[in-house]
C-alpha cells in the first residue's frame, strides 16, 4: 500500500471516530480496523483493481458492516 492509501484510511477512521471518547480499547479496534483494511487495498490492488478503486471499496463495506 501507498503512503496515500494510508492516509486516506488514517483519515476515514479519525472522521468515523470523531466524537467518540479515546479509550485504550477503542484505540486499539481503531488500529484493527486500520490493519484489515490495509490488508484488504493490497489485496484488491494484488488483483488489478486501481489504488483509487481499492481504498474506497473496503471503506464502503466496513461502514455498512458498523452501521447494520
Amino acid at each position: 500500500m501507498n503512503a496515500i492509501d494510508n492516509s486516506n484510511i488514517h483519515r476515514y477512521l479519525d472522521e468515523a471516530c470523531a466524537g467518540i471518547a479515546m479509550t485504550a480499547e477503542i484505540q486499539d479496534l481503531k488500529e484493527e480496523i486500520r490493519g484489515n483494511l490495509a490488508a484488504r487495498v493490497d489485496e484488491l490492488t494484488a488483483r488489478g483493481m486501481d489504488a483509487n478503486g481499492a481504498a474506497t471499496k473496503p471503506r464502503k463495506r466496513h461502514t455498512a458492516h458498523y452501521l447494520r
